[in-house]
């Protein structure tokens, strides 16, 4: 929620055309600054910084007109609490959330009191041109792209792996639900337990990206607990398999999942489609073609109508990637495809069984 659309929100609850989750929102913003529990979320480093980065700030805005600000005629009424303190209030969720920016969390080697076994902290950095491969103590390996930088300590903990990576890198990570593996970037948390997968991490203003390539993959939000979490309700994880990836935008602060633009055939399917599924058919439905789109590269298809299954296809899809797949037998049919978040929907008139 930008600081604009807060203002207006607050504009809308004084004037009473809110909704009633938009009423909740601000009610419950404002029971929260009144209580004391929630505030002590933020730590004294945090409130310290708002203060010196915000004193000039509050004493730009202090003189704003308190007087125009009316209580709305129904419901709850705040606004003569909020009239009084509003420059306040106002200036403490746009400083939660613009001027002091969250922070985003850190692995715990770099944070807490090294071990005797985490005495030291490696950092490698590719000012290369090629990528460059780095083995982990728990034997799992990261190719840096050029430009990327790792941050790692010489042993794992007992309980976890956790790694800092800015730039894009691939990881191969060993198996071992004992102690799962995470990697920290500007604005995501990867957790994996053993898998392989791309982090894509462009800077602090900039969009960053997982790709999964084997195993599953639970990606978070990377951002320190804070006031502003209880308020607005957002989504802060996704769990991810092959052939899909995670995208945080910066400039919506939204985390969201879809499919990579590339999908290639699953590792444990590779040998079963080179014997098995020559994708040559002869008046197939619809019916068997996706089901093995789908089995090869581990993607959810759903027709907007079942009755688009009862259609048939003959040709050679052999040696296409999925998406020039999908785009023949679409065309032959007279229907089309979209890509809703990790699934493809397909859109179109249905086929009656006599005309199989």
């Amino acid at each position: 929620m930008s600081r604009d659309t807060f203002y207006s929100l607050l504009k809308k609850y004084q004037e009473g055309n809110c909704s009633e989750e938009e009423k909740q929102v601000v009610e419950e913003w404002y029971t929260l600054l009144e209580d004391e529990n929630e505030l002590k979320q933020i730590d004294e480093l945090e409130l310290t910084e708002i203060d010196e980065r915000l004193w000039g700030f509050l004493n730009s805005k202090i003189n704003i007109e308190q007087n125009t600000v009316k209580p709305i005629k129904k419901g709850r009424s705040i606004w003569p609490k909020l009239s009084i303190a509003a420059s306040v209030t106002i200036l403490l969720v746009g400083a939660l959330f613009f001027f002091l920016k969250v922070p985003a969390d850190e692995p715990k080697f770099l944070t807490e009191e090294k071990t005797e076994i985490q005495e030291t902290v490696l950092v490698k950095v590719n000012n290369t041109e090629n990528p460059v491969l780095v083995s982990l103590s728990d034997k799992s390996t990261v190719t840096l792209q050029p430009g990327a930088k790792l941050t790692y300590p010489n042993e794992f903990a007992t309980n976890k792996r956790e790694v800092q990576l800015e730039g894009v890198a691939l990881f191969d990570i060993q198996k071992n639900p004992e102690k799962p593996f995470l990697v920290y970037s500007n604005h995501l948390i990867t957790k994996v337990l053993g898998t392989s997968f791309i982090v894509r991490t462009n800077g602090e203003n900039q969009k960053s990206e997982v790709e999964v390539l084997t195993g599953k993959v639970l990606v978070t939000k990377n951002v320190k607990k804070s006031i502003i979490q209880n308020i607005i309700k957002e989504k802060q994880e996704v769990f991810l398999t092959p052939n899909q990836r995670a995208i945080y935008n910066f400039n919506t602060n939204k985390l969201e999942s879809s499919i990579v633009v590339n999908p290639l055939p699953l590792t444990s399917n590779t040998k079963k489609q080179d014997q098995q599924l020559s994708f040559i058919y002869e008046e197939a439905k619809l019916q068997k073609i996706f089901n093995e789109i789908e089995s090869t590269y581990g993607i959810k298809i759903e027709p907007s109508d079942k009755g688009i299954l009862n259609c048939t296809f003959t040709g050679d899809l052999s040696d296409q990637d999925m998406y020039t797949m999908l785009a023949f037998v679409c065309e032959s049919i007279g229907v089309s495809y979209q890509v809703i978040d990790t699934t493809i929907l397909i859109k179109g008139a249905a086929c009656s069984p006599e005309n199989q």
